[in-house]
C-alpha cells in the first residue's frame, strides 16, 4: 500500500528532531513544529498556561518584533493550535522561503519576548476567548462539566482553555517565563517540512537555525493515571439553552495503546455519516434527537468515547438515554457482519487518505507520531485499522461501553425545569 508520506529523519545534537516530506510536485512547502506540552503539564492551579503560549508565540523576538508580518511578507500563511498533550504550530510558505519560516522558528523558540505588557494583552485575549467560547455560547460549557466528571485525578479533568480565568489573573509573569524555558526547548520539540523541499538542504538550515539552542534534557514525572472506573457518574446542570441535550462519556484506550484502533471503529459504527447507528435509530426513526453524534477523544493516555445529541422536543432523558443505550447494545450483543466491517474499513482508508491530500496535515500528523512514538506510525495507520477483526471490535465494545465506565451530565434547558 502507497505510504501517506515518506520521509527522511535527521536529529540535532540539541536533540531536535527533523522530519522531511519531499513533495517535488508542489510549489508550497509547510514547517511545522510541535511542541510536546499540553494540558496536561500544568499545575493544577495554573491551568490554561499552554493554550497562553499558543498566542504568546506570535508576539515577537527582539530580532523579529512581528512574527505575522514577516510570514505575510514571504507569502506565507501561519496558525497553531493547542491540545491536552502537546501544541502545534505550523507556517505555509512558497518553497523558495523554507529558510524564513525556519529561521522565525528558531528565532522565537530561542527568545521569545516575554514582558508584563505582554503577557497582560494575552492573558486578557485568553480570558476573553474563555469567557465568549465556553461560558458564553449555548452548551459550551458542557465539556468544562464532562471532564472532571469523568477524570477524577488525571490532568485530562480540564481542558487546554483551562479550568478556570482566575488561573491566569493570578498568574505571575516569573510562571510564564519558567513554563518557557522549561517546555519550548529543542529536545521537547519535533519539525516535520513538507513541499517542495530538498531534505539535505533542510536538514542544513536547521542545523544553522537551530543547532545552537541548548537542549533542556528535563526528567518528566510521572502523571496520576485515573483508576478503573466502577460506578456511573451522573450530574445535572440547567443552563439558558434552545433544548435538553445529553453527554455521556466512557473510558477508551489511549492514541497510541494497541486497542486504540478498535475503540475508534466503535466510535464509527455509531457515528460515521447518516447510514451509521445513532443518526439511522435515534433520529430519523425514533426521533429522540435533533442531533447526534459520537467520536473518541484520541488522547495520549487513556481517553474517551464521546456520545452527545440534543433532545427533541417532549423527549425526556430517560427516553434520550434509553434510546442510546439501545444502539450500544446493538454493538455490545451482537457480532458486526462482514459487509459492515469492510464499510467501517474503506471509510478509514479512505477518511485518512483524503485527510492527507493537504501539506499541512500530512507535516502536523508527522510530528505527533514523531513525539509520541516514531513517524513511521503514521504509514501504518491504514494497516492497523484493517485489521481489527468483528471479534476485537465486539470485545471493545463490551469493555468501553458498560454502564459502570459511563460518566452521563444531564444539560437541562431553564425552559423545561
Amino acid at each position: 500500500m502507497t505510504p501517506i508520506a515518506n520521509f527522511e529523519r535527521h536529529i540535532l545534537s540539541n536533540g531536535l528532531r527533523v522530519l522531511v516530506h519531499r513533495d517535488a510536485d508542489s510549489p508550497f512547502a509547510t514547517v511545522n513544529i510541535a511542541y510536546r506540552v499540553g494540558s496536561r503539564d500544568e499545575r493544577p492551579d495554573r491551568t490554561g498556561f499552554a493554550h497562553l503560549f499558543e498566542h504568546l508565540m506570535f508576539e515577537g523576538t527582539p530580532e523579529v518584533p512581528d512574527f505575522d508580518r514577516v510570514v505575510y511578507a514571504a507569502g506565507g500563511e501561519d496558525n497553531a493550535f493547542t491540545s491536552s498533550d502537546y501544541t502545534d504550530f505550523y507556517i505555509t510558505v512558497p518553497a523558495a522561503q523554507t529558510p524564513t519560516a525556519l529561521r522565525l522558528e528558531a528565532d522565537r523558540m530561542r527568545h521569545l519576548t516575554l514582558t508584563e505588557d505582554v503577557f497582560d494583552t494575552e492573558r486578557q485575549v485568553v480570558i476573553e476567548e474563555y469567557r465568549q467560547r465556553y461560558l458564553g455560547q449555548p452548551y459550551g460549557d458542557a465539556r468544562l462539566l464532562l471532564n472532571p466528571l469523568a477524570y477524577e485525578f488525571h490532568p485530562y479533568r480540564w481542558l487546554p482553555i483551562g479550568m478556570s480565568e482566575r488561573h491566569l489573573t493570578e498568574a505571575a509573569l516569573s510562571d510564564v517565563q519558567s513554563f518557557y524555558d522549561r517546555f519550548y526547548v529543542p529536545d521537547n520539540a519535533v519539525i516535520a517540512v513538507c513541499g517542495g523541499v530538498v531534505p539535505e538542504e533542510v536538514f542544513g538550515w536547521c542545523e544553522a537555525f537551530f543547532g545552537g539552542i541548548p537542549a533542556r534534557r528535563e526528567v518528566r514525572a510521572s502523571l496520576p493515571q485515573e483508576p478503573r472506573q466502577t460506578s456511573c457518574r451522573t450530574s445535572e446542570v440547567v443552563r439558558d439553552v434552545p433544548a435538553d441535550a445529553l453527554y455521556m462519556a466512557f473510558h477508551t484506550a489511549g492514541r497510541k495503546a494497541p486497542g486504540f484502533h478498535a475503540c475508534d471503529m466503535v466510535s464509527d459504527a455509531l457515528d460515521a455519516g447518516k447510514s451509521t447507528l445513532l443518526y439511522r435509530e435515534l433520529i430519523q426513526q425514533k426521533r429522540l434527537f435533533t442531533s447526534v453524534g459520537a467520536a473518541v477523544t484520541a488522547t495520549v493516555d487513556p481517553g474517551l468515547l464521546l456520545v452527545q445529541g440534543v433532545l427533541a422536543e417532549g423527549v425526556s432523558f430517560e427516553e434520550a438515554q434509553a434510546g442510546v443505550e439501545a444502539c450500544l447494545r446493538q454493538l455490545t450483543d451482537h457480532r458486526l457482519s462482514g459487509h459492515d466491517m469492510e464499510k467501517l474499513r474503506n471509510w478509514h482508508e479512505s477518511t485518512l487518505i483524503m485527510n492527507h491530500i493537504p501539506l499541512q496535515q500530512r507535516a502536523q500528523s508527522l510530528c505527533y507520531h514523531e513525539l509520541f512514538g516514531q513517524a513511521e506510525d503514521l504509514n501504518g495507520e491504514i494497516e492497523r485499522y484493517n485489521a481489527v477483526t468483528a471479534d476485537e471490535l465486539l470485545e471493545t465494545a463490551r469493555e468501553v461501553c458498560r454502564e459502570d465506565n459511563c460518566s452521563i451530565l444531564y444539560y437541562k434547558a431553564s425552559h423545561n425545569s
